[in-house]
């Protein structure tokens, strides 16, 4: 179907403009918050990574999420759950039921409201690029919030186990200051997640805060850029998380006396690229 394979390897597809100057993906702002290490191994040095199961998930379900409003007004609101894919595993079948329902319930409260024009997206998987801001990155999905006043609400699709509340945030107001730069429609006032595999819906207001924060934030990466200055963030749980560092490297021994410990830290372990455009993971 339009489905990635596991084991695929996702491409990174960055920009750079003229003068040299690398334009800025949400992807990379979240690994430099992460650990700014871990953001020059990927996105500098080019490290390379094969797509886990959960990474796949997350990917195939963003492509079912973007496929389903191509067809689904071709039939009756109780006949969506022959869109899910017979390919789908039970836990991505499950995620795609619960989305159906949740937009089948959508539909019908925005026919109740005589609002039926505001159910399909604005946008769907868009690829937005500034070249004033040097800023580029594809969003999962706008959709109008109230269409008589202009309001906008950007929302951002994630199929993880929890829910990192500070990181959504500062990926939602990247594209926000996308959108007014580069589509320049409507009010954007609302944010918001949906979480098909914790059935989580959550709103965020737009403020002004949150997109000063994430131009802070975008400053100190291009900072550490052009200083060339990436220190590690290290800790045991980042280590088992992306393995970047030796043991040695991220000081994991270094409270360890009792017993001599031999690390066999496997070097040959390459590392995952982030999705282009088209094509970047979907792992949080």
């Amino acid at each position: 179907m339009f489905f990635k394979s596991f084991g695929d390897i996702m491409p990174h597809g960055t920009l750079y403009a003229q003068d040299g100057r690398m334009y800025i993906r949400k992807s990379m702002l979240e690994e430099f918050s992460f650990c700014p290490y871990k953001f020059k191994r990927v996105w500098i040095d080019n490290l390379e990574k094969r797509a886990n199961q959960a990474m796949l998930i997350g990917t195939r379900f963003h492509d079912f999420a973007e496929k389903f409003f191509d067809y689904c007004l071709g039939l009756d609101p109780e006949q969506w759950d022959e869109f899910i894919p017979r390919e789908f595993i039970p836990e991505e079948a499950a995620m795609a039921k619960w989305f159906i329902e949740r937009e089948r319930l959508r539909y019908y409260d925005l026919q109740e409201q005589n609002r039926l024009n505001e159910f399909m997206p604005i946008a769907r998987e868009d690829t937005m690029t500034s070249n004033s801001l040097l800023l580029t990155s594809t969003m999962d999905r706008a959709d109008w919030y109230n269409k008589s006043k202009n309001h906008i609400s950007i929302i951002e699709y994630k199929t993880g186990k929890k829910i990192n509340e500070d990181s959504l945030i500062r990926q939602l107001a990247f594209y926000t200051l996308l959108w007014n730069e580069v589509r320049r429609k409507g009010i954007v006032v609302n944010l918001q997640l949906i979480n098909p595999r914790l059935q989580v819906v959550r709103n965020f207001t737009v403020q002004q805060w949150h997109l000063d924060k994430a131009m802070k934030e975008i400053s100190k990466l291009r900072a550490a850029m052009k200083n060339n200055d990436y220190p590690r963030k290290c800790s045991d749980v980042k280590l088992a998380f992306c393995q970047l560092c030796t043991p040695d490297e991220c000081g994991f021994w270094k409270n360890v006396t009792d017993t001599p410990i031999i690390s066999n830290f496997d070097n040959t372990f390459t590392f995952t690229k982030h999705r282009s455009d088209e094509n970047e993971l979907h792992s949080y």
